[in-house]
């Protein structure tokens, strides 16, 4: 497992419209923003590659609704971070995590 010393600094990864995976191995997942123009779901595994694993976030978003999610200290991910969205609209956002 990495260790990052306080203040946790993190590391941003764009999110827009496809699924995605964000890293590959032991990270700490400390949160995100998002948005979307239709209603939209987002799952946040702990895997590197597919929409399995451990469920370590999931939002549902209204359209044109946003949301912002912080983790002090954050979540350790043995496997990686894998973004999974589903819905409709055009979605933006970002995760911040730390390798």
């Amino acid at each position: 497992m990495p260790s990052i010393p306080p203040p946790y600094a993190a590391t941003v990864a764009a999110v827009a419209d496809a699924d995605i995976a964000i890293f590959d191995g032991d990270c700490i997942f400390f949160g995100g923003c998002f948005t979307s123009t239709g209603a939209k779901t987002i799952k946040i595994y702990d895997n590197n590659s597919t929409a399995t694993g451990d469920l370590i976030y999931q939002v549902t978003l209204a359209a044109n609704e946003s949301a912002n999610y912080r983790i002090p200290g954050g979540v350790s991910c043995t496997t990686g971070i894998y973004v999974d969205l589903s819905g409709a609209g055009t979605h933006v956002g970002s995760v911040f995590y730390g390798a």
